[in-house]
């Protein structure tokens, strides 16, 4: 996110290094998280909804733009334990009469209630196509759609700055990608946040008699809030790397060859300019449209109209895509690209044999209207082919002489999240 601070000859500054304090602060941060473990603490996805209300959530680090513009990471991770674990611990262990502990904890988990302090784990959290739009790990915000905002500004700030200073002086240029990959990636979980909204449902554990509101979809404004955030991340200006990565990293010299925390790519040795945007356009696609999330848009629509149907979403995704605007070569390609990531989404939604038949349906309709929309030539050569070719392996689908041989293999992302996997 910036330079090393004390980088000169004689090594390192411990003492002014911004990286090493955030390492420590995470270390502080995990290590109350695993004694709350120890306490018989379950992970609680849903704290960060209220000011880190829980060391048992996940939390990303708190990154920030300065009013000047500059990284700030100044409250990267909280300090001490929060809220829900105090009530959790006193739900747990605080001493009670033997005749006052019904009342005694019915009163935690009524103070509960009334501060906000929800609680969802990791069934509620984990799932593709999880309905709880508070259960998200690695966040830090009530409302995931404003962090999600938060996020690209700090990507768009962080990868202008990228450039040599990212690495030590005397290690390989071809290092840079490891420093391109967390920037470039700096905003895939709260996209998973945010594709919890489009059809969302709010619940929480309830038993009988305490009064806990009954599940409710997410309302429509948020849900469409949701699908347009989650379209803006797919913008070609967005999805381009910087100069300085397109530039400066090299093949991989002896003794550097791991790729595990490099983007895949179908360029040999040299870095693929296209991959890292078709790996974000698979994860952002493959969220919007999981199968039961598209099960739940379809349904939710049928009870309500004033929510958002599956062929509504389908239908802005394929204008927002195929309508972008492109400021030169690359980014046309790019965008292309995700056309590509889009239109075997939707294959493979409509091929989905365990997506009910609503689903299934709604995807390969919505594959015969861009089968259609694809058939004007462009004067632009290389738009033509695409389309050409897109139309083709969309009749192919349509005709059943499809196969899994012939389909693309998909472009490796990274695993980026520390802990859990």
């Amino acid at each position: 996110l910036a330079p090393y601070a004390g980088d000169d000859a004689a090594g390192l500054n411990p003492d002014d290094d911004p990286m090493l304090a955030l390492a420590l602060a995470r270390l502080r941060q995990l290590s109350a998280h695993e004694v709350g473990h120890t306490l018989g603490i379950a992970h609680n996805f849903a704290a960060s909804t209220v000011e880190r209300a829980s060391v048992m959530d996940y939390p990303a680090p708190l990154v920030t733009l300065a009013a000047d513009g500059s990284i700030d990471l100044s409250e990267a991770y909280a300090v001490g334990v929060g809220p829900w674990d105090v009530q959790t611990v006193r739900y747990g262990y605080a001493p009670f009469a033997p005749d006052a502990e019904a009342d005694g904890l019915e009163t935690i988990l009524r103070e509960n209630r009334e501060r906000g302090l929800a609680y969802l784990t990791d069934a509620d959290a984990r799932p593709s196509g999880a309905a709880a739009p508070t259960a998200i790990l690695w966040d830090n915000f009530g409302d995931p759609v404003a962090a999600l905002d938060t996020e690209m500004a700090v990507r768009r700030a962080a990868l202008a700055r990228f450039g040599e200073a990212v690495i030590r002086a005397g290690q390989p240029l071809a290092t840079l990608e490891e420093v391109l990959v967390p920037l470039y990636l700096r905003h895939r979980y709260q996209v998973e946040g945010v594709a919890k909204l489009v059809g969302g449902v709010a619940y929480g554990y309830a038993v009988r008699g305490d009064g806990s509101a009954p599940p409710e979809p997410v309302a429509g404004d948020r849900q469409r809030a949701a699908l347009d955030a989650l379209l803006a991340a797919l913008d070609p200006k967005e999805l381009r790397l910087p100069d300085a990565a397109l530039t400066l990293i090299p093949p991989r010299p002896p003794g550097y060859y791991d790729d595990r925390e490099r983007f895949g790519r179908r360029t040999g040795p040299t870095l693929d300019p296209v991959a890292p945007a078709e790996a974000v356009a698979t994860l952002v696609l493959g969220l919007l449209v999981d199968p039961d999330r598209a099960a739940r848009l379809v349904y939710q629509h049928d009870f309500d109209a004033s929510l958002p149907d599956l062929g509504a979403v389908l239908g802005a995704t394929t204008e927002a895509l195929f309508a972008a605007s492109v400021a030169d070569a690359y980014e046309a390609e790019l965008n292309r690209t995700v056309q590509s990531v889009w239109v075997q989404t939707l294959v493979d939604l409509a091929s989905e044999r365990g997506a009910v038949t609503a689903v299934r349906a709604r995807a390969e309709h919505h594959l015969r209207t861009i089968h259609g929309l694809l058939g004007t030539p462009s004067s632009d050569n290389e738009a033509t082919a695409h389309g050409r070719w897109l139309r083709a392996e969309i009749q192919r689908f349509l005709d059943r002489d499809a196969d899994a041989a012939h389909e693309p293999a998909p472009i490796r992302i990274p695993p980026g999240s520390p802990i859990g996997q």
